[in-house]
């Protein structure tokens, strides 16, 4: 019996100090930062982290040449294997030293690699089954296709992972190498952590002592063969020590590479072959991390925190004194000329003259009259549209497009002016874009429901690309557009994008439009990007918008905090600015886009539209009030038709029992969980004030995304296949049929 119970208890402690065990739990123990990146990833696959933003997409759904296929998933494989071997080479350093028996071992890091597979392969497994999952029900994809992708991945991965063990092979000693040698005492000495850290000839493993050494009974000698650890205490220290440091100068070779590699990316970028797919680019950067918080704590060990400290804070003074960091520009904006004073003074002067603002009424009222000679009725439609990125775009498109072609081309003929934010408005405009052509081709048939396809093409992976291969490692590189020069950065590649996307039609100038809009052909379109500094609202539309201050005093045009964009920055060529340069300011969501710097003084910075109106409230009851007496006796019926991915009804959230640490991000998060609700609550006090002369001809017409399939779709640049198809039935609903009827009605559609 005793024999049995030493036999189980030497077999238990073969189980419990098995080397792969062991390495979970040094991990949890000692190497959380290595521990955050996998939960960051294991986040971002399950789709509860950034899932809002689409990060997941580039993921499960790598985009490469503008295709999903077979070639883009062995990037994105390649680019994982290259993580996880970030993660074996940082462990390894900052791991072997506890583990000096592996040291004794033909290929150490190989065999540590082998033993240090669990948390790696835990992921794998949970990876491959969200890509299968996401492409199936998501995408949409057919199985075939799938598991072409997924051997695509594993393919990608393998070969990056084989040809990493194949260099640590050919370049790693063993401990046979630096034998025989005389054996050193191992005698204790006292660490001083401010002489040692600048002390060139202390090595980094110095720092370690072998009473840190972990238990270690068994450990893998091979994929499926165990074999038992041997102690290393006959071996002398130093010899011990070389090896680990030559296996660590290896490992910054590899490091040296992956810094070369995003370099090289970032260099060659607009070449479509060097164009990567985002999720391969994600897994890239975070391997440069990982192997920088590594070497990090190799380099300041217990100091690791205040080293990272002063590198944060050295980064962000140079940032400040814009040593490093690049102002994004308007595209089109001469930023050469004198800048603008931005001061309430010089503010008042420009946006409350009176000449200024009757000029601009005047030709606003000859642009109505010019309207209302090529509409049929004396009815005038006003378009109000949200944001919400690629899903808002692809709805309000996919509505005009709808609405317009069963009301013959009477909404968009009735339609005066539309105003919104950032998504919606996108999609409003290329429509009224696709409306242009056809009415200057003089065409008879309806706009082609293909188009739907082309507003939902993705935006995110060139933009997540642009991010992390050339705006995170600061690569200067400039383009040139009517003689001016900018700088290339995220932005440049999201309207470049978003051009391609809708087939150039977007590539136009703000002044391209004025004629069109004041002859009353197109409606027009009034952007309203965000002041960051002040939070006034920067009105941008085809001509000079000062015409909505009329019939406002002195006090209330300052109060307003409407800004006019061709007022002022007409000396810096406000015509000239690129539209799909407004567009992209309207819808500039922080830290996806940067933010648009305009040439001011003192500088100011403009953002997303919907931080201060997200449905496009204020700028309709503004024209409301502008045009009221004209209105009275022109028009008979004004309809509001307002397109939002959201519906407008406020739910009531249950608050269950927060922990300490729920508690305390519970105001910052109701404020921003909040923000459209209260958007939607002024909103509806807004519409009270319409002038009473046209309450009773002002008639509102919804078309509203269902709240569930609005809230399954990401706020992003990318939607699925399976969001597109589900936004294409959004007018079937009986209350957006409803709507539809309602509209018809009213524009006299038979």
């Amino acid at each position: 019996m005793e024999v049995n119970k030493e036999y189980i208890g030497q077999r238990l402690q073969r189980v419990i100090y098995f080397f792969p065990f062991q390495l979970v739990f040094v991990h949890l123990k000692k190497n959380h930062v290595l521990l955050f990146y996998w939960a960051i990833l294991f986040g971002i696959v399950s789709q509860n982290f950034a899932n809002k933003y689409g990060i997941p997409h580039l993921l499960l759904f790598p985009e490469y040449l503008g295709q999903v296929n077979f070639l883009s998933h062995v990037f994105l494989g390649a680019a994982f294997g290259g993580f996880v071997m970030a993660f074996q080479i940082s462990s390894y350093i900052m791991n072997g030293f506890r583990f000096p028996f592996i040291a004794t071992l033909a290929n150490p890091f190989m065999k540590y690699q082998i033993n240090n597979f669990i948390i790696p392969a835990v992921f794998t497994g949970y990876y491959t089954y969200k890509l299968i999952h996401f492409q199936l029900h998501s995408e949409l994809l057919e199985p075939e296709q799938v598991g072409l992708n997924l051997l695509g991945f594993f393919a990608g991965s393998v070969f990056f992972i084989s040809i990493s063990t194949a260099y640590f092979l050919s370049t790693n000693n063993s401990i046979m190498k630096y034998l025989p040698f005389k054996e050193i005492e191992s005698k204790g000495h006292k660490i001083r952590p401010i002489k040692n850290l600048f002390n060139p000839s202390l090595k980094w493993y110095q720092f370690y002592k072998r009473t840190s050494d972990w238990k270690i009974e068994t450990y893998l000698t091979g994929m499926f063969k165990i074999a038992l650890a041997r102690s290393s205490m006959h071996y002398p220290k130093e010899v011990l020590q070389k090896v680990f440091k030559q296996n660590h100068l290896n490992a910054s070779m590899f490091e040296v590479g992956a810094l070369l590699s995003v370099l090289s990316l970032g260099y060659f970028m607009e070449n479509p072959v060097f164009a990567i797919p985002a999720g391969a680019s994600i897994f890239l950067l975070f391997t440069l991390i990982l192997l920088f918080s590594g070497a990090l704590h190799h380099w300041f060990r217990s100091w690791s925190f205040t080293g990272f400290i002063v590198i944060f804070i050295s980064f962000s003074l140079l940032l400040e004194s814009n040593l490093l960091k690049r102002n994004n520009q308007a595209y089109g904006l001469d930023y050469g000329q004198p800048l603008t004073e931005y001061n309430h003074h010089n503010l008042k002067k420009i946006l409350a003259d009176s000449i200024a603002i009757e000029k601009s009424f005047q030709d606003e009222i000859k642009s109505l009259n010019h309207w209302k000679s090529h509409v049929k009725d004396r009815t005038m439609v006003l378009i109000n549209t949200s944001g919400g990125g690629l899903r808002s775009a692809t709805w309000s498109f996919h509505c005009l497009q709808q609405i317009d072609s069963v009301t013959s081309n009477r909404l968009m003929a009735s339609t005066r002016l539309i105003c919104g934010a950032s998504g919606g408005m996108i999609g409003s405009s290329y429509y009224r874009e696709l409306y242009l052509h056809h009415l200057l081709e003089n065409r008879q048939t309806g706009i082609n429901g293909k188009n739907i396809d082309n507003m939902a093409k993705d935006i995110l992976n060139p933009l997540s690309f642009a991010w992390v291969v050339n705006d995170l490692m600061i690569q200067y590189k400039y383009f040139e557009y009517n003689g001016l020069i900018y700088a290339k950065d995220r932005a440049y590649f999201f309207e470049k994008q978003l051009i391609q996307n809708t087939q150039g039609m977007l590539d136009k100038e703000l002044g391209f439009y004025t004629s069109f809009v004041d002859q009353g052909m197109i409606p027009e379109m009034i952007l309203t990007p965000t002041v960051a500094n002040d939070g006034r609202r920067l009105l941008i539309g085809s001509r000079s918008t000062l015409y909505l201050n009329v019939a406002k005093k002195e006090s209330e045009i300052m109060k307003s905090g409407n800004l006019d964009f061709f007022a002022l920055f007409d000396g810096h060529g406000a015509p000239k600015m690129k539209f799909s340069s407004a567009l992209r300011m309207n819808a500039t969501f922080p830290y996806v886009l940067p933010n648009v710097t305009l040439p001011t003084d003192p500088r100011i910075e403009v953002m997303d539209a919907g931080i201060r109106d997200n449905y496009g409230y204020s700028t309709t009851m503004d024209y409301l009030k502008c045009i009221e007496h004209w209105a009275d006796t022109a028009l008979d019926n004004i309809v509001i038709v307002r397109i939002f991915d959201r519906p407008e009804i406020i739910r009531l959230k249950e608050k269950p029992k927060l922990s300490f640490i729920q508690s305390l991000f519970v105001p910052v998060g109701s404020v921003y969980t909040n923000m459209f609700n209260v958007q939607h609550m002024n909103g509806a006090q807004l519409y009270e004030f319409i002038p009473s002369s046209l309450q009773k001809k002002v008639r509102m017409v919804d078309f509203i995304l269902d709240e569930k399939t609005g809230a399954d779709i990401p706020l992003s640049w990318h939607i699925t296949k399976r969001a597109e198809k589900d936004i294409e039935k959004g007018l079937k609903t009986p209350e957006n049929q409803r709507s539809l009827n309602k509209l018809k009605s009213l524009l006299k559609v038979e």
